[in-house]
């Protein structure tokens, strides 16, 4: 790679390619079957670059850098690096930088994520770096059978690492039927592990049901591993921030193990209903079950500053949950707020949620020694 100059934002990314010493961009698409191995530089990426599928994705060596720049909202719904395929891809030891500033923009930012993969089987994504986007750091969409290991996401506008499934249902004649759309598709097998995840503008990592425009009746995200992350809000209070370390909505058996969380502005673990039925409430809520939440760390939860919102924020949230064990946690130094005592933060609160097993957790006001690792 030779060039070295302004930041750049988007491609879309699905198969592989061999080159020599240059890459030429415009000739990605064209290519299959093979491996694209970056050469050390930044390499500018203008727009939007295709990939067919099947795709190993790697660096050349510790210097390989891709450098987009952000696009306007009227330039298209999902931009940045969006890969669509039904087959295989890899993604690891790269470094993706963006040319957002890393002030937290809130859910409703619509803007460039660092890698948007949408309706792929067997996802990959391991030793990658994302920073300064102002979308996600990781969005996945539609997608089943993913890994996302060892990944540093830094100074991001919303989450991250966000997936919801895509599987829309109607309402027909007072019930709700699957709408055939061809792309619906849950997740099932979803591994977030050994991720560091800082300063980021909404939740730390999530896993929602659907999406805006994909409201889903019928099924539920399954089989969830959240283990081993650290996840840390950002270093002051914002209005436009209220995201949670870890925020599940209709999912079924997950195990969310061994996190550190750091100073989130309203929970450091929700588990509940789905997005989407949050935000309409015409429709019936898909809520989660069969959930263990062993062994974490939350610290300094609750501050969030906005209103509107949450009122009462917790170290851990249900809402609406069925069969849960919460074992071992650790929740300090919960905000406080003298002045408005009902808004200030709880260990953990239960909203219509059954069959809730509270074993051995340790919940203190004051905050508690840790150690925060800088990647």
């Amino acid at each position: 790679m030779i060039i070295k100059s302004l930041s750049v934002f988007s491609i879309i990314l699905s198969c592989t390619l061999t080159y020599g010493a240059d890459l030429d961009v415009s000739t990605i698409g064209k290519v299959s079957n093979s491996t694209l191995t970056l050469h050390p530089g930044e390499q500018q990426v203008h727009g939007r670059v295709v990939i067919p599928p099947t795709i190993d994705l790697i660096k050349g060596s510790k210097d390989s850098v891709l450098r987009f720049e952000g696009l306007t909202p009227k330039d298209g719904e999902c931009l940045g690096t969006l890969v669509r395929s039904h087959s295989r891809l890899t993604i690891k030891d790269l470094t993706i930088i963006g040319d957002h500033d890393g002030l937290p923009l809130g859910p409703g930012h619509q803007l460039v994520h660092g890698l948007a993969i949408r309706m792929v089987e067997d996802v990959t994504i391991a030793n990658v770096t994302i920073k300064n986007v102002a979308g996600m750091g990781i969005n996945l969409s539609g997608c089943t059978h993913i890994l996302v290991r060892n990944c540093t996401i830094k100074d991001v506008g919303r989450d991250g690492v966000t997936s919801y499934g895509r599987s829309k249902s109607e309402l027909k004649e007072g019930q709700w039927i699957d709408s055939g759309d061809r792309d619906n598709r849950l997740i099932e097998k979803l591994t977030v592990i050994d991720n560091h995840i800082e300063n980021v503008g909404d939740d730390g990592i999530a896993c929602w049901l659907s999406s805006a425009g994909y409201y889903t009746y019928h099924g539920q995200n399954q089989n969830v591993t959240i283990a081993n992350n650290t996840i840390v809000g950002v270093s002051q209070p914002h209005a436009k921030n209220f995201g949670r370390g870890i925020a599940l909505g209709g999912v079924r058996q997950a195990l969310l193990a061994k996190n550190k969380i750091i100073q989130m502005p309203t929970h450091g673990i929700y588990v509940g209903i789905d997005m989407t039925a949050r935000f309409d409430h015409e429709r019936p809520a898909r809520s989660s079950e069969e959930i263990k939440i062993i062994d974490n760390l939350i610290v300094n939860t609750g501050r969030y500053q906005g209103s509107g919102y949450m009122v009462k924020q917790a170290g851990i949230y249900l809402e609406e949950v069925d069969q849960v064990l919460l074992k071992r946690n650790t929740i300090s130094g919960i905000y406080k707020n003298r002045d408005k005592p009902k808004s200030s933060g709880m260990g953990i609160i239960q909203i219509e949620s059954e069959n809730v097993e509270l074993d051995d957790n340790t919940i203190v006001q004051e905050m508690l020694p840790y150690t925060q690792e800088t990647p």
